[in-house]
Formats: C-alpha cells, structure tokens, sequence
C-alpha cells in the first residue's frame, strides 16, 4: 500500500469513527435530557441532569432546567441542601424565574425555614403575580402557621386566578 492509499484510508477511518462517535454522544445527551426531564425515578433523574449540567455542551437555558429537575428530584429524596444548592445555582444564572423560587421556597418549608419560604413565595409572585399555584402553597404555609385570614386569601387569589385549582 503507498503512502498516499495509507492516508486516505487512514482518513477514512478516523472519519467514520468520529462520526460515529458523535453519533454516539448526541445519542446518549438525548437519552439524559429524555431522563432528566421525564423519569419518575430519582436516582436516574439525579443522574441524568448531572450529565447534561456538567457536559458543557448545553445552553444556559438547558442547564438552569437541569438544576431545577435534579433540585426537585434532590428535594423529594429528602437532600434538602443538596436541593438548595441547585436552586440557588439556577437562580444564580436566571433570577426570573418564578418556578426556581417556588422550588426553593418549599424545599426551604420542608426544611422547616417557614419565614424563607415565603420570602421565596412572595419573590415568585413578584415575578408572576397569576402563578396560582404560589397562593395555594403559600396559603398552606401561613394555614400551617396559625395565620388563617391570610390563609383564607390566598386560596381565594389561586381560585380566582385557576377555578380549578385544587385547594385543601
């Protein structure tokens, strides 16, 4: 074989195995964004958005969902600072999103921060004053903390603003 035979074949080795390489990581990130956003599971959910938040290769906006998911999921495996850590690394990068501090404010309250989830509470409706779902969390907390008139008007703003909001 000449040289030049060699360097072609040589070529189109190295062509094919990176191309089916890169096939191979777009396949497995599919995979991890299908993992991250939709299990059930939460070790896989943890493990999935792990991926896509430390591959380096997904947008700003990709990886503030990924901190959120994998908070929630941290959160309801009872790693509550775990969860807080990736709340406040999201809120970091995207301090508008009222969901992130909806998030955080309720790992706050299962952590027993009452007063600080409802600084996050009342942050969230700053940013999305319709977010129904705020009120009725919120209005859970102040009904958990003796403040029944409070309470009583938040179920109303939620049912206000969702008639089909479930309420306790």
């Amino acid at each position: 074989m000449t040289t030049a035979r060699f360097c072609a074949a040589w070529f189109v080795v190295v062509a094919t195995v990176g191309i089916a390489w890169q096939s191979a990581g777009a396949n497995q990130q599919k995979k991890d964004e299908k993992e991250c956003f939709s299990s059930r599971k939460l070790e896989g959910r943890i493990g999935a958005c792990t991926a896509l938040i430390q591959s380096g290769h997904e947008p700003q906006a990709i990886v503030i969902a990924a901190l959120g998911n994998r908070a929630s999921a941290y959160a309801r495996d009872g790693q509550y600072d775990r969860a807080l850590d990736d709340y406040n690394q999201a809120i970091q990068l995207d301090s508008k999103q009222a969901p992130l501090f909806l998030g955080r404010g309720t790992t706050y309250a299962l952590k027993g921060a009452y007063e600080r989830a409802i600084e996050d509470y009342d942050q969230a409706l700053r940013l999305d004053p319709d977010f129904a779902q705020v009120y009725v969390v919120r209005g859970l907390l102040f009904s958990k903390l003796g403040k029944a008139a409070q309470a009583a008007a938040d179920f109303a703003k939620a049912r206000q603003l969702n008639p089909y909001m479930p309420l306790p």
